[in-house]
């Protein structure tokens, strides 16, 4: 039996990364070090309000799930595809598929007008740096509730896998976000398997072309896979803009940022 305060060690290693990427930012910023502004206070927020609602919405509903069919004494070979599985492959299938998952879930929410209306929040950050990994509307993580949910009751993962996934995730997003630059052949070597800073962060440009691609939350594959990859270059990573061009949130309330999805006056 897995008990829901076990995803408590998922968290300690998203702060151990945390940690770790504000001092890496610190020593070794490939783009202007970033200064502790409103900016900062409101993604700390953010990061809080989305944690609580991701936690509550995706992690704990779904292992809540798993444990009610568990103590419901339910066979596995009813509810889940892999349940019987050996670990090994247990743990590869949800890594592949909820990655899957994920892909299609933030390719929507820059297809569909009133997903993007959350997810902008995100986008309209005009920096990229460790804040900017949790800077998400709390109404987003409910876009993706439902199907990552019954996602992992038809796979039927343990609870032990999805919390796996879970520090994993944390823990790239975090990567993937850092203001550093990686050496070429590290990076090269890592963008084979994982979301690195300088692929996410084209996904970050002002430039929409560049914002509709690397899609990725873990691994690139799905987006070599169906295309949506775009390369960029050195100089275009150090010098392109960030963000939507959308400022008027630095220097209004936390409040502001928050109702700013049921505003009409977004951000393209």
């Amino acid at each position: 039996m897995i008990d829901l305060a076990t995803d408590f060690d998922s968290t300690a290693v998203a702060f151990l990364a945390l940690t770790l990427a504000v001092i890496a930012e610190a020593r070794f910023p490939f783009r202007a070090p970033n200064r502790l502004t409103k900016r900062w206070l409101h993604n700390g927020a953010l990061a809080l309000l989305s944690y609580s609602f991701s936690y509550f919405c995706v992690t704990a509903l779904a292992l809540w799930g798993l444990v009610a069919l568990e103590r419901a004494g339910i066979p596995p070979e009813w509810h889940g595809l892999i349940e019987t599985s050996p670990f090994g492959i247990q743990l590869f299938w949800t890594f592949l598929g909820i990655e899957f998952c994920r892909y299609g879930v933030h390719w929507l929410s820059h297809k569909i007008p009133l997903f993007w209306r959350f997810h902008c929040i995100h986008h309209a950050d005009p920096e990229v740096d460790v804040t900017t990994a949790f800077r998400n509307h709390p109404f987003e993580a409910c876009i993706g509730a439902i199907p990552m949910t019954l996602f992992v009751f038809v796979l039927g993962a343990p609870a032990t896998v999805l919390l796996i996934y879970r520090a994993f995730d944390l823990s790239v997003t975090i990567f993937s976000h850092t203001n550093i630059r990686l050496p070429e052949k590290l990076e090269h070597l890592l963008s084979n398997w994982i979301v690195t800073p300088k692929f996410h962060r084209t996904h970050h440009f002002s430039c929409r072309t560049f914002t509709d691609s690397n899609y990725g939350a873990i691994s690139p594959w799905f987006d070599y896979l169906f295309r949506t990859f775009q390369r960029t270059s050195t100089t275009q990573d150090a010098d392109a803009e960030l963000g939507l061009g959308w400022r008027d949130h630095e220097s209004g309330s936390l409040l502001q940022v928050l109702l700013a999805p049921f505003k009409t006056d977004l951000p393209k």
